[in-house]
């Protein structure tokens, strides 16, 4: 399944999302992020679009098992978490 996403799409679906994980987000780390990495989207931001386009191709919630492999850094617990809030339970397979 490909997604093709705007960032406008982005910007609504940011709104719209239900996650609670709250980021504390750095300005000068924001900025480099920008500059960098244009396009680039958060976490939370990813796993909600993610759920609407499965959502959209008939997957549903609670049918759906959430799995992952990431790697141990701490920088990768907050798309599990993003994801988790979403799906509820997370088979984590390690990373």
């Amino acid at each position: 399944m490909k997604i093709n996403m705007k960032n406008n799409d982005i910007v609504e679906l940011s709104k719209k999302r239900k996650i609670k994980h709250v980021v504390f987000e750095d300005a000068t780390v924001k900025k480099t992020i920008v500059e960098k990495f244009p396009g680039a989207i958060k976490t939370s931001d990813l796993a909600y679009i993610v759920k609407s386009k499965l959502s959209e191709n008939g997957f549903i919630d609670a049918k759906t098992l959430l799995a992952t492999s990431l790697c141990c850094d701490e920088v990768n617990r907050e798309m599990e978490q993003d994801f988790t809030s979403l799906y509820k339970h997370n088979f984590s397979m390690g990373g």
